[in-house]
């Protein structure tokens, strides 16, 4: 054990000390003169300066947790090492370790959710300052618990009472506030139609589905069509195509024989000329 321990170390030392010569650190402060003339001299003063080095960066590391250690009894610990000795057994250096261990971590999980909720806060904290700049503009502001609580009430009354509901509310960057929950949207008469324009950031009514069309148990339908915009040309198509359809079949009787009546209101207005005499704008 004894001797895996002391390789570690050591190839933990020679590998922070090869990293550090790559890094451009500040010159440490002068240590006290000692002879560094030999090849063995320079290698165990650098070995023992490596570990030394990251022992320090790991104990300050730890300690800016919480955990501090005595660095005289470190210094023992180091001595009887090297001189082969022990004044705890094995086992009791193997519980000792697992046991700072533990601590080092707890210490570690604690600062990492003080840490988290310090973020929380913090962001907190610029939704809100953003959410005051925001109202300064009159956009996308958000608004306390009671007046959201005091629109639900509105909201409530005036949709249940509604055949026909649009939502269009959408907040960039964000997901589409909830407007109408299920209980309200269960106190609308069957046959009543909600269009939620605002499906595809999560929608404004609770129980609507992107590219669906729901209806509920009390028979209310709730669309979740996106991008409403472009289905306004295949619409538009529809009705003009419907209208010429429906004006059509006005021009002739049941043997498709052309018929024109100027009885038919949408015929004499549309009626240009007749038996040679001019009709189109006759006052």
């Amino acid at each position: 054990m004894q001797k895996m321990i002391k390789m570690s170390l050591l190839a933990v030392a020679v590998a922070v000390s090869m990293t550090a010569c790559q890094k451009d650190e500040p010159k440490a402060p002068v240590a006290d003169k000692v002879e560094l003339k030999t090849f063995e001299q320079q290698s165990a003063y650098a070995i023992g300066l490596s570990m030394g080095r990251y022992i320090n960066s790991t104990l300050s590391r730890q300690q800016d947790l919480g955990v501090k250690l005595d660095n005289d009894m470190i210094m023992n610990g180091v001595k009887d090492g090297l001189a082969k000795k022990a004044q705890m057994s094995d086992a009791d250096i193997e519980k000792a370790l697992k046991a700072y261990d533990q601590k080092v971590n707890e210490a570690a999980t604690k600062k990492a959710e003080t840490d988290a909720k310090s973020s929380l806060e913090k962001g907190k904290k610029y939704l809100e300052e953003n959410a005051k700049k925001a109202a300064a503009s009159g956009y996308a502001w958000m608004p306390g618990p009671q007046f959201i609580a005091d629109q639900a009430v509105i909201v409530d009354k005036a949709v249940s009472q509604a055949d026909i509901v649009i939502t269009t509310a959408l907040i960039p960057g964000r997901n589409a506030p909830r407007l109408i929950k299920a209980e309200t949207v269960a106190k609308m008469k069957a046959g009543s139609v909600i269009l939620d324009m605002a499906v595809e950031t999560g929608g404004n009514v609770e129980g609507s589905v992107l590219n669906q069309i729901v209806t509920t148990d009390n028979g209310v339908k709730i669309i979740g069509i996106p991008n409403i915009p472009a289905q306004l040309a295949a619409q538009s198509s529809a009705l003009y195509a419907n209208n010429v359809y429906n004006f059509a079949i006005t021009l002739f009787n049941k043997e498709g024989q052309l018929v024109i009546s100027l009885e038919d209101e949408i015929q004499k207005a549309l009626l240009i000329t007749q038996a040679g005499e001019l009709l189109f704008n006759k006052k």
